[in-house]
């Protein structure tokens, strides 16, 4: 069996219910730590592969 992962898509979406909110969340979003999605698609990849190769031996 073999799975291959050609493209990720990630999309998040933010609702505000007041203004108050959306001053909060802009503080949160400019602290949060930048992700390289090659780095988590390469986890991705090794987490299903892990779950491959424990189906395969069973």
């Amino acid at each position: 069996m073999a799975i291959e992962i050609r493209q990720m898509i990630v999309k998040t979406t933010v609702v505000h219910h007041t203004p108050e909110d959306g001053e909060r969340h802009r503080s949160d979003r400019e602290r949060a730590p930048s992700r390289d999605f090659r780095e988590v698609l390469e986890q991705c990849r090794r987490m299903v592969s892990e779950m491959l190769q424990e189906r395969r031996e069973r």
